[in-house]
């Protein structure tokens, strides 16, 4: 028998076994899909680990994912806040044209330690805007990349190709037509 961990939340079950090509129906509860999934643990020594975004490859890890601490993605909130208001100054630089004095900043150094601080935080969309605003700054001292975890980097990839289709449309209309010039 297997104890799924409390750190797991409904939503993310769901997600993972829809990974593992495994639909889990949304309308149980969480305790009725931890039986379900209990219950059918079996089952899953025949299905196939090719991708997905916990890079559980077989039976043990899945079990071993879902006995241990669900850490993707989560933050308390004292270090959320921190996070939050060190990227939200590093945001009012970029809105100040990057100028440091109009900021509660002293030097261009002080800016680089709070990336270096923030950059682990990758899933929170703020983070990755106010490193991407430190490294379009032309005084950095450093490039900072935020760290996503897999399942941001596809709903990242996916929303830029749904960006990248374009229709253009051409309307040809015959006839006669005035223009004038004032």
């Amino acid at each position: 028998m297997i104890n799924i961990h409390k750190t797991h939340s409904k939503s993310e079950l769901i997600y993972l076994f829809k990974q593992l090509q495994i639909e889990l129906d949304k309308s149980k509860s969480k305790n009725e899909i931890i039986k379900e999934v209990q219950g059918n643990l079996k089952m899953y020594k025949d299905i196939k680990y090719d991708d997905n975004d916990f890079e559980i490859k077989n039976v043990g890890d899945l079990i071993h994912h879902l006995e241990n601490e669900n850490k993707d993605g989560k933050i308390d909130t004292v270090e959320k806040e921190i996070v939050m208001n060190k990227a939200k100054k590093i945001i009012h630089f970029g809105k100040c044209e990057y100028n440091i004095e109009a900021t509660q900043y002293n030097d261009i150094r002080e800016i680089y330690s709070d990336c270096l601080y923030i950059h682990k935080y990758g899933f929170i969309p703020s983070v990755r805007r106010a490193l991407k605003i430190h490294n379009d700054c032309i005084f950095k001292i450093g490039h900072v990349n935020p760290v996503l975890p897999k399942k941001v980097q596809r709903e990242m990839a996916e929303k830029k190709k749904i960006k990248k289709i374009n229709n253009y449309n051409c309307k040809i209309t015959h006839g006669e037509f005035w223009i004038s010039f004032d």
